[in-house]
């Protein structure tokens, strides 16, 4: 009963909102973001079955991203094989264990639209390297699905990256968003280090006590963002 509306692994972020008003009949629904598999290969945006709860009649049926489509969500699960018992606030790139993307950190119910926060790899960066990017995702609430086989897919979904930067000649950018609310539209990104991860709070050039490599010299950062281009509020 709780497939795509929780995940099956509670280290996974995943977020979750419930919206009374202005979905197709007006009935409630529930909108969330997380993983629908135990595998971790399904990440989806997914709003739940619509019933008249009057009748108990099924009114209009889930909406969902599309399945497997790193366009749309890029679903990927990744575990270093080395030293696999470590526990998962162990901090060193070659040890840990990596969880299940993209990353959400908050969903919103404004206007006419549902707003879905997350962290993913760019699939638009992988011939350069890794590189992780914040996202906002916007799915409309009438939303009744595409035609033929994709009935059960969203027909308004967009997505679009989030930069938090210092301008320059080569801007320093805050890639990875941590929270976010909604007051006008703020949140919080770190920096991340060369191999994908979020840089940690620790000294520069400190070795890993495990397997012995060193880390890379980079400082946890932190800073606020605001986005009122996309959005349809001032």
């Amino acid at each position: 009963m709780g497939i795509a509306k929780c995940p099956f692994d509670p280290s996974d972020n995943s977020t979750a909102v419930w919206v009374e008003r202005g979905n197709p009949g007006d009935l409630p629904a529930l909108y969330s973001g997380t993983n629908a598999e135990f595998t971790k290969a399904d990440a989806v945006i997914f709003r739940t079955d619509l019933y008249n709860y009057t009748t108990g009649r099924r009114e209009f049926t889930f909406k969902r991203t599309l399945k497997y489509d790193s366009k749309w969500l890029d679903s990927k699960f990744r575990i270093s094989l080395a030293n696999f018992e470590l526990s998962s606030i162990h901090h060193c790139p070659f040890c840990v264990v990596n969880f299940a993307e993209p990353n959400f950190v908050g969903s919103y119910d404004i206007g006419d639209y549902v707003y879905f926060f997350f962290r993913e790899t760019a699939v638009e960066y992988i011939n350069c390297g890794k590189n992780v990017y914040s996202r906002v995702a916007r799915v409309c609430k009438k939303d009744n699905g595409g035609k033929n086989i994709l009935s059960q897919n969203w027909a308004t979904f967009l997505k679009a990256r989030l930069n938090c930067s210092i301008p320059g000649e080569f801007p320093f950018y805050f890639n990875e968003i941590r929270t976010c609310g909604v007051v006008v539209v703020f949140g919080i990104f770190s920096r991340t280090t060369r191999d994908g991860r979020p840089a940690a709070r620790r000294p520069l050039n400190v070795g890993c006590s495990t397997c012995g490599r060193p880390d890379f010299p980079f400082y946890y950062s932190l800073s606020l963002a605001r986005s009122p281009g996309l959005f349809p509020w001032k």
